[in-house]
């Protein structure tokens, strides 16, 4: 049967974790770290539905996160939750989310050599495109705000569910095709994230989101509006 709690506290350092059929309502997570052992399976996050979560210095490490729903997430001091290495499948992200940084690189492992993490690295990478290749979507965040910002070159674009209002979809083939560092960003950060978009992610279209923080919204309305009038974005 699911586990239900309201109101709790965890504190949890582990490897291989396995971890479903969870509701939780008011929890705050703290120090919770799921790290990927030498050998042990990735860790595993499925059918779990979060409410009003908050966290302090949690990182998760290679976890599939499968029909899962954060409905808000506050954070408590000043580390956002890190996830290195993750795919998400069926993830629904809503109300007012708080400082998540989406790593899709994987931390070498201190005792291995160069040419065993690299191969690590590209194994995890072979993993990854397979993973969405066979996904129907990774994330829906229609519903979402991002005060701090989020970026999703970790994610394929085209697997993410989006609002056409505050959210656009850049491709690989529409970026290669303009002059896009020439736009003005105004401040905003997004040219960033479209570099290391162009630069280091293995898929062929990204999402951006405009931060809700009331001192960005409107700047990064108005620059996603220019990549939009400038080709290089979409609705979809």
């Amino acid at each position: 049967m699911p586990t239900e709690v309201v109101g709790g506290r965890f504190f949890c350092k582990a490897s291989g974790v396995r971890l479903s059929d969870f509701t939780a309502v008011d929890c705050e997570f703290s120090g919770c770290v799921a790290r990927r052992g030498e050998g042990a399976p990735l860790n595993l996050f499925e059918r779990i539905d979060l409410e009003r979560a908050s966290q302090m210095n949690c990182s998760i490490y290679e976890g599939v996160f499968r029909d899962v729903s954060l409905r808000g997430l506050k954070r408590l001091g000043d580390a956002p939750l890190f996830l290195w290495g993750c795919v998400f499948e069926r993830v629904v992200l809503s109300g007012r989310i708080s400082a998540v940084k989406i790593n899709g690189s994987l931390l070498s492992h201190s005792k291995a050599t160069t040419e065993e993490n690299q191969r690590r690295r590209e194994a995890h990478d072979l993993f990854v495109k397979e993973f969405y290749a066979t996904s129907d979507w990774a994330l829906d965040i229609a519903q979402a705000e991002f005060p701090g910002g989020i970026s999703f070159e970790a994610i394929p674009g085209d697997k993410i569910k989006l609002d056409p209002e505050r959210h656009v979809l850049v491709t690989r083939n529409a970026l290669a095709a303009s002059n896009w560092q020439a736009l003005d960003f105004d401040g905003t950060a997004l040219n960033i994230g479209l570099g290391r978009f162009e630069r280091s992610s293995m898929f062929d279209s990204i999402v951006l989101a405009a931060r809700s923080d009331r001192k960005w919204f409107k700047r990064d309305l108005a620059v996603l509006a220019r990549l939009r009038d400038a080709g290089i974005a979409s609705l979809a």
